[in-house]
């Protein structure tokens, strides 16, 4: 997929939920990509009762950017519940590490322009 989606969401939140024994290996992973080491926080949720790791990006975007992300085969939830300043949701893996490499981080982003990002792979 082009990168070029990457700079059409205008607000965006990465929200993780993991297992216990799968904390570390989260971070690391992420470690890796960002130079950052995250602990838990509110972005970042250690929970018990999960299967696995889940890695929710909520977003906000232009029709057109939500059509073209289900056309690439991503489901999008409307989204009221949990992040109501958020429209959509989609909890997708590889979509989340692609926007942190393209320079998104947990938590709260502004939208990231393609001139200026730093995209590596």
């Amino acid at each position: 997929m082009s990168n070029r989606i990457y700079s059409q969401f205008t607000e965006l939140l990465l929200e993780v939920e993991v297992r216990p024994n799968l904390a570390e290996k989260f971070i690391n992973q992420y470690a890796e990509i960002t130079g950052l080491r995250v602990a838990p926080n509110e972005n970042f949720l250690i929970q018990p009762n999960k299967w696995g790791r889940e890695l929710r990006i909520y977003f906000d975007a232009d029709v057109m950017t939500v059509q073209t992300l289900v056309a690439l085969g991503y489901k999008v939830e409307k989204r009221f519940a949990r992040h109501p300043e958020y429209q959509y949701r989609i909890n997708n893996q590889g979509l989340f590490w692609d926007l942190v490499h393209y320079g998104y981080r947990l938590g709260i982003n502004n939208r990231i322009q393609p001139a200026i990002n730093n995209c590596k792979k």
